[in-house]
């Protein structure tokens, strides 16, 4: 169902796309690209493998994600590093996040620091 109502310079629009239809964009921002400084290996505490990862942001670079959401890493040229796939696990602060690996990777790294 569409509706759209017009007085002069001025409008309204109303769309209803019915129940199944899902949105499942929180905040209707735009993704934001960060530059990393650095990523570390979160120790695990049971001599168990740990997929989990902190990503420290550039300083004066805010991430600006949250609890849940997806990341997917880029090179510097542009390109999507293939197969790197991580969660949000949790904020730490506005320039530092803890994620957890969610996808496999090429090769079997995750990101090799040179």
């Amino acid at each position: 169902f569409v509706s759209v109502d017009t007085a002069g310079v001025f409008g309204q629009i109303f769309v209803d796309l019915g129940k199944d239809f899902c949105i499942h964009d929180s905040d209707g921002e735009t993704p934001a690209r960060v530059p990393l400084l650095g990523v570390s290996k979160e120790p695990s505490g049971d001599n168990e493998s740990s997929d989990t990862y902190i990503l420290n942001c550039m300083p004066d670079e805010k991430h600006d994600v949250s609890k849940g959401d997806l990341i997917e890493f880029h090179l510097r040229n542009g390109d999507v590093l293939g197969g790197v796939e991580c969660s949000v696990k949790r904020v730490l602060t506005p320039f530092k996040v803890q994620v957890k690996l969610v996808g496999e990777t090429e090769g079997g790294s995750l990101i090799e620091q040179q």
